[in-house]
Protein backbone atom coordinates (compact mmCIF):
# COMPACT_ATOMS: atom_id res chain seq x y z
CA UNK A 1 0.00 0.00 0.00
CA UNK A 2 1.36 3.60 -1.13
CA UNK A 3 0.90 5.81 1.86
CA UNK A 4 2.22 9.68 2.16
CA UNK A 5 3.34 10.19 5.64
CA UNK A 6 4.82 13.17 5.27
CA UNK A 7 7.32 15.61 3.57
CA UNK A 8 8.89 13.51 0.94
CA UNK A 9 8.42 10.50 2.73
CA UNK A 10 6.24 7.95 0.49
CA UNK A 11 6.36 4.90 1.70
CA UNK A 12 5.12 1.25 0.17
CA UNK A 13 4.05 -0.91 2.68
CA UNK A 14 2.17 -4.61 2.98
CA UNK A 15 -0.89 -4.48 3.72
CA UNK A 16 -0.68 -6.31 6.82
CA UNK A 17 1.50 -3.58 8.19
CA UNK A 18 -1.18 -0.94 8.01
CA UNK A 19 -3.29 0.39 10.99
CA UNK A 20 -6.42 -0.62 8.80
CA UNK A 21 -9.08 1.29 11.18
CA UNK A 22 -8.03 4.20 9.47
CA UNK A 23 -8.29 2.43 5.91
CA UNK A 24 -11.43 2.93 3.63
CA UNK A 25 -12.33 0.01 1.09
CA UNK A 26 -13.91 1.47 -1.84
CA UNK A 27 -16.10 -0.40 -3.97
CA UNK A 28 -14.74 -0.04 -7.38
CA UNK A 29 -15.33 -2.28 -10.80
CA UNK A 30 -12.68 -4.35 -11.61
CA UNK A 31 -10.90 -2.11 -14.23
CA UNK A 32 -10.83 0.44 -11.85
CA UNK A 33 -9.42 -1.38 -9.70
CA UNK A 34 -6.68 -2.65 -12.35
CA UNK A 35 -5.94 0.78 -13.18
CA UNK A 36 -5.46 1.99 -9.89
CA UNK A 37 -3.08 -0.92 -9.09
CA UNK A 38 -1.21 -0.23 -11.91
CA UNK A 39 -0.77 3.61 -11.32
CA UNK A 40 0.07 2.54 -7.89
CA UNK A 41 3.21 0.29 -9.25
CA UNK A 42 4.17 3.18 -11.54
CA UNK A 43 4.20 5.36 -8.59
CA UNK A 44 6.25 2.61 -6.58
CA UNK A 45 8.88 1.82 -8.83
CA UNK A 46 9.72 5.67 -8.81
CA UNK A 47 10.11 5.20 -5.37
CA UNK A 48 13.15 2.85 -6.15
CA UNK A 49 15.09 5.87 -7.51
CA UNK A 50 14.84 8.26 -4.79
CA UNK A 51 12.04 9.93 -5.93
CA UNK A 52 9.73 11.46 -3.23
CA UNK A 53 6.91 13.68 -2.82
CA UNK A 54 6.74 17.10 -1.03
CA UNK A 55 3.98 17.72 1.37
CA UNK A 56 1.86 20.55 1.09
CA UNK A 57 -1.71 22.00 2.03
CA UNK A 58 -3.23 23.33 -0.73
CA UNK A 59 -4.71 21.02 -2.94
CA UNK A 60 -4.60 21.50 -6.36
CA UNK A 61 -7.55 19.76 -8.58
CA UNK A 62 -5.24 19.88 -11.94
CA UNK A 63 -2.37 17.67 -9.90
CA UNK A 64 -2.09 14.37 -11.31
CA UNK A 65 -0.13 11.18 -11.87
CA UNK A 66 0.87 10.29 -15.61
CA UNK A 67 -0.48 7.13 -16.69
CA UNK A 68 2.59 5.99 -18.40
CA UNK A 69 5.18 6.50 -16.35
CA UNK A 70 3.52 7.59 -13.22
CA UNK A 71 5.49 11.16 -12.73
CA UNK A 72 3.42 13.90 -10.56
CA UNK A 73 2.41 16.82 -12.24
CA UNK A 74 1.27 19.70 -9.66
CA UNK A 75 1.00 22.77 -11.74
CA UNK A 76 0.56 25.92 -9.01
CA UNK A 77 1.43 23.67 -6.07
CA UNK A 78 3.58 22.29 -3.99
CA UNK A 79 3.06 19.05 -2.46
CA UNK A 80 -0.02 16.77 -1.37
CA UNK A 81 -1.00 15.51 1.75
CA UNK A 82 -1.84 12.17 2.42
CA UNK A 83 -5.16 12.30 1.51
CA UNK A 84 -4.72 14.63 -1.86
CA UNK A 85 -2.45 12.15 -2.50
CA UNK A 86 -5.06 9.23 -2.55
CA UNK A 87 -7.45 11.69 -4.05
CA UNK A 88 -4.72 12.16 -6.80
CA UNK A 89 -4.09 8.54 -7.64
CA UNK A 90 -7.54 7.66 -7.78
CA UNK A 91 -8.54 10.73 -9.93
CA UNK A 92 -5.70 10.00 -12.23
CA UNK A 93 -7.01 6.50 -13.80
CA UNK A 94 -10.37 8.43 -13.75
CA UNK A 95 -11.88 7.60 -10.18
CA UNK A 96 -13.02 10.84 -8.74
CA UNK A 97 -13.32 10.18 -4.75
CA UNK A 98 -14.77 13.04 -3.52
CA UNK A 99 -16.40 16.15 -5.13
CA UNK A 100 -14.19 19.31 -3.61
CA UNK A 101 -15.86 22.04 -5.69
CA UNK A 102 -17.62 23.25 -3.07
CA UNK A 103 -15.62 22.66 0.35
CA UNK A 104 -15.77 24.97 2.40
CA UNK A 105 -12.53 26.19 4.60
CA UNK A 106 -13.33 25.82 8.51
CA UNK A 107 -11.83 27.26 11.55
CA UNK A 108 -10.28 24.25 12.34
CA UNK A 109 -8.98 23.45 9.10
CA UNK A 110 -6.34 26.64 9.52
CA UNK A 111 -5.73 25.41 13.02
CA UNK A 112 -4.65 22.34 11.38
CA UNK A 113 -2.61 23.42 9.15
CA UNK A 114 -0.88 25.89 11.04
CA UNK A 115 -0.06 22.73 13.69
CA UNK A 116 0.91 20.55 10.54
CA UNK A 117 3.46 24.10 9.45
CA UNK A 118 5.43 24.33 12.69
CA UNK A 119 5.95 20.44 12.50
CA UNK A 120 7.08 21.03 9.11
CA UNK A 121 9.72 23.98 10.45
CA UNK A 122 10.56 22.03 13.25
CA UNK A 123 10.65 18.46 12.52
CA UNK A 124 9.14 15.32 14.53
CA UNK A 125 11.54 14.34 16.78
CA UNK A 126 10.10 11.81 18.44
CA UNK A 127 9.33 10.04 15.13
CA UNK A 128 12.90 10.77 13.40
CA UNK A 129 11.62 13.18 11.02
CA UNK A 130 13.64 16.19 9.92
CA UNK A 131 12.60 19.81 9.36
CA UNK A 132 11.67 20.04 5.78
CA UNK A 133 13.99 22.49 3.92
CA UNK A 134 13.26 26.29 5.12
CA UNK A 135 12.65 27.27 1.50
CA UNK A 136 9.97 24.47 0.97
CA UNK A 137 8.27 25.55 4.75
CA UNK A 138 8.35 29.21 3.45
CA UNK A 139 6.47 27.87 0.18
CA UNK A 140 3.50 25.98 1.80
CA UNK A 141 3.11 28.82 4.46
CA UNK A 142 1.92 31.35 1.74
CA UNK A 143 -0.01 29.13 -0.38
CA UNK A 144 -4.10 29.03 0.59
CA UNK A 145 -5.44 25.95 2.42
Amino acid sequence: MLHLCWHEQLVNQLWDDVDKPYSVQPQLLLEETNDITAMCRLIADRLKTGWQIPYAFHFVRKAYFRATTGELFLPDGAGLTCSTFVVTVFASVGVHLVDVTDLEIRQDDIERHKSLLEMMKNGIKESGIPPAPPEHVARVSVVPI
